[in-house]
């Protein structure tokens, strides 16, 4: 009887292996009643609520944070790699069709190939974006914002606790005051992320009408006109004029918006790591 007793005990506080519900990823628990983090427990509801109990869930069970950030970083960098690769030999393939030589039906294959890497690779890197806590509570909220463009975000970021202050973070990007390049000196800024957080602004921008900073971008633009509404002589004072045409209006409100959207994410990110290791600690 104390045997079976016995067994009993051995058998309860054995680690049953299940599959993490937020990531498929395998983590052991015992089976008892107050744990609810066990398969057919949670409803199949993600979409309605896939941050607050999942991620809470998803931290508990494995016992940190998930900071892919190194992963990231060499994932993006590996589909720019074949990215630029790609349009490198497609680039070769018309520039053999304008001198009239016939097209390989390889160059087709291979040229296929590549955009199937690139395709996997930005699936890869995706299921690391969803399981950033910056994401699920942030940034999947933004249209205009997809797991690509997060990807390749936060992949270049890294941490957010290496900027101190949103000043640092807007440096880092090139947009601080004074960042332009200049004939004989090197940018002192990520030239891929200044590059990129163009894009960003610029898809804001296309769907304005769904969130704040295409709003934003129309008050900018309007600021900006009545700030420069006729021409101005350049410092040289060599008579040259400068016009602000459209499209120097444009570009001014856009940097306004990528300002405004680096703002938000170092508040935000800052808080809700705040809250989640908060959460963690309980």
């Amino acid at each position: 009887m104390k045997n079976q007793e016995q067994n009993n005990i051995n058998n309860f506080m054995k680690p049953i292996s299940s599959l993490c519900y937020f990531c498929s990823l395998p983590f052991e628990h015992y089976d008892i009643p107050d744990i609810h983090h066990i398969n057919g427990n949670h409803k199949d509801n993600r979409k309605e609520n896939k941050t607050k109990t999942h991620h809470i869930c998803h931290m508990k069970y494995h016992n940190a944070l998930p900071k892919n950030y190194n992963d990231l970083r060499q994932l993006v960098e590996a589909k720019k790699v074949y990215q630029n690769e790609r349009i490198s030999f497609e680039n070769q393939v018309s520039a053999l069709k304008r001198l009239n030589i016939q097209e390989n039906k390889n160059h087709k294959q291979v040229i296929e190939l590549m955009k199937k890497i690139e395709k996997n690779i930005t699936k890869e890197y995706g299921k690391i974006v969803k399981n950033i806590p910056i994401w699920n509570y942030w940034l999947d909220d933004i249209v205009g914002i997809a797991e690509d463009l997060c990807g390749q975000l936060i992949g270049r970021l890294g941490d957010i606790s290496r900027y101190q202050k949103v000043s640092n973070l807007w440096s880092y990007c090139g947009l601080a005051p004074n960042q332009g390049l200049k004939k004989g000196q090197n940018h002192n800024y990520n030239h891929e992320l200044k590059n990129l957080m163009y894009v960003i602004a610029d898809r804001l921008v296309r769907y304005k009408s769904r969130n704040k900073y295409g709003q934003l971008y129309d008050k900018f633009k309007e600021e900006i006109k009545q700030k420069y509404p006729i021409s101005k002589k350049n410092d040289n004072e060599n008579g040259f004029k400068k016009n602000y045409t459209d499209m120097h209006i444009h570009r001014m409100a856009l940097r306004k918006i990528e300002k405004e959207f680096l703002k938000d994410l170092w508040i935000n990110w800052k808080k809700i790591e705040k809250d989640l290791m908060e959460k963690r600690r309980k």
